[in-house]
């Protein structure tokens, strides 16, 4: 089972955005609510394309399934890559 099949288990509805905010919205102890995403720093520019071509059909939810995975605590993230690397200015 893939870890967005972990998160998304709808298969014959769409799934709402209020649902996929909950789902990747964290608190704190002190009941501070955050958006959990998992910061991967980016090494070098060369290992990185854009992964969809303007004119393919996906909807935001599909795009959203794609960019949401499991943290390091198991729970619901969007992976988030850092733009910063001398290559890239």
């Amino acid at each position: 089972m893939s870890i967005c099949d972990k998160f998304f288990s709808c298969p014959t509805v769409p799934i709402k955005w209020d649902v996929l905010l909950k789902l990747i919205t964290v608190a704190d102890v002190d009941a501070d609510e955050y958006v959990n995403i998992c910061y991967h720093e980016r090494e070098d520019c060369d290992d990185y394309e854009q992964a969809f071509d303007c004119i393919q059909d996906w909807t935001l939810e599909q795009i959203l399934k794609k960019i949401i995975r499991e943290d390091d605590c198991g729970n619901p993230a969007i992976q988030v890559l850092a733009n910063i690397c001398d290559e890239c200015e």
